[in-house]
């Protein structure tokens, strides 16, 4: 399904294909609206209204934002072409650490408590004082080479990236 383009300059009239089934469905559900019921040329000027700011944004890298626009949306606009700023990252950088932290502290903590276990029921005696100092924190043998091979990954990943 589609319509010719007949554009001469800055006619008001436009003639455009559109071959894409599901704006098709879109347009046709935006149709339903009150608002637009009869004026299918109001609902495409609408959506003109709208994405053309962020074509312009995306190939740009301008933004325009009109004051008709609702707050909301203009506040979205400013927003997403801001740049990432020395205070975001080292928040990012913060946070990420903080992760990082907490990761290594569950992982220390859950680690003890398998070794602890494994001595258990293999029936040697697990001391209190080395549990509670954390003497029993290491990777198990079982998930050693998991975990070798496992951020052998991530920093593959990261080479090809």
């Amino acid at each position: 399904m589609g319509r010719k383009l007949k554009q001469n300059g800055h006619c008001p009239s436009i003639y455009f294909q559109l071959f894409d089934e599901s704006k098709w469905d879109m347009i046709d559900r935006l149709m339903t609206l009150p608002k637009y019921a009869k004026s299918r040329t109001s609902l495409i000027n609408n959506a003109l209204d709208l994405g053309l700011p962020l074509l312009i944004e995306r190939e740009f890298g301008e933004v325009k934002v009109e004051s008709d626009y609702p707050t909301t949306r203009r506040k979205r606009v400013q927003t997403e072409s801001q740049n990432v700023t020395d205070e975001l990252l080292k928040e990012i950088i913060r946070l990420l650490s903080e992760v990082v932290m907490n990761t290594t502290i569950a992982k220390t903590m859950l680690c003890g408590l398998y070794q602890a276990k494994d001595m258990e029921l293999s029936g040697q005696t697990v001391r209190s004082d080395r549990f509670s100092k954390g003497k029993y924190n290491y990777t198990p043998n079982c998930l050693y080479g998991l975990e070798i091979d496992l951020l052998k990954d991530v920093i593959k990943g990261r080479k090809e990236e």
